[in-house]
């Protein structure tokens, strides 16, 4: 159940519903030019993954996974606290997580089935949010500058090589599709910041919710951010199902009849990060995400290659 294999379209459906909705809200305030380089950044680790990588066979990796992934999931459930209108509502992020677990117990097959209507949905909102606060943007607001990087926002970038583990040995490679979640998270930094003004857009903890209240285009504005909240609670419930089901699949490959207990320890471990105040510094856990989501795999194939032509030397 817990090692299913899912086509390479089917799963970029389910990424684009996961992670455009969660990166937008975490990454909208920071400037453009910032978020065009962390994203084209984890756009050409993810490719590497996809395209080159290999899953490594090791129980070692498989726990490493687990006790990620479980971190990832905390600083996750926090900032899905943030993203209903007001914010800071934990009762919404712990309904979140428990729809999640119930899905993720399903398999990752079927958890990801919702992804494809979910990233039209995710399509048709943003478009629209776009276009309505395009002819509020203020150029002068625009100039290039940089700024600190989220890196929440880039660990959720990087969520497509996690996600890799599902792809089969025979399918092809990395689907251009994804690159559309870095376009629109651009996109949304540049409204963001050219409708409240940078000074504004940095402070603000859900920056792209907030400049959704000031459309005012035919007194829409109110039900953009109703639909808005609805639309990212969505994908902050895809985004910790996908991380509960690789959860799920690194529990099974440290025993076969561990991959229920997967999801909920990652859960217990999360909550309690959570309830006793710890924080990892998102920094070093971008780090650690990037050498077991992006090297060790790359790092693994490599390995792979080096023995087989090794083999046919010998053989020859």
């Amino acid at each position: 159940m817990f090692r299913d294999e899912i086509p390479a379209r089917r799963l970029t459906a389910w990424l684009f519903a996961a992670v455009l909705p969660c990166a937008i809200q975490v990454t909208a305030g920071t400037s453009w030019l910032t978020v065009l380089l962390s994203a084209s950044a984890c756009l050409l680790c993810v490719w590497l993954r996809w395209c080159w990588g290999r899953t490594p066979d090791s129980k070692v990796y498989w726990l490493a996974m687990l006790g990620l992934l479980s971190l990832v999931l905390a600083s996750a459930i926090q900032a899905a606290s943030e993203c209903w209108q007001g914010g800071g509502n934990g009762a919404v992020a712990l309904i979140l997580l428990a729809l999640a677990l119930w899905s993720s117990q399903k398999g990752a097959s079927a958890a990801c089935r919702a992804g494809a209507v979910l990233m039209w949905f995710f399509i048709i909102l943003y478009t629209l949010l776009f276009w309505e606060s395009a002819a509020m943007v203020e150029l002068e607001w625009l100039t290039p500058s940089l700024s600190g990087i989220s890196e929440l926002g880039s660990i959720i970038l990087l969520t497509p090589a996690a996600a890799a583990i599902y792809l089969g040995r025979r399918q092809g490679g990395f689907q251009s599709r994804l690159a559309w979640i870095g376009i629109a998270c651009v996109i949304a930094a540049i409204v963001t910041t050219g409708v409240l003004s940078p000074a504004v857009a940095n402070v603000q903890e859900n920056a792209f919710y907030e400049m959704t209240r000031s459309l005012v285009s035919q007194g829409k504005a109110r039900r953009y951010e109703a639909i808005l909240s609805a639309g990212v609670a969505m994908g902050w419930y895809s985004l910790m199902s996908l991380y509960l089901s690789v959860c799920a699949d690194a529990a099974k490959h440290l025993n076969p009849a561990w991959g229920r207990k997967g999801a909920m320890l990652a859960i217990t471990i999360a909550l309690g990060v959570i309830w006793l105040g710890f924080e990892m510094p998102e920094g070093i856990l971008l780090l650690i995400a990037g050498v077991l989501w992006v090297f060790t795999p790359v790092l693994s194939a490599i390995n792979d290659i080096r023995k087989n032509v090794e083999k046919n030397e010998k053989s020859a």
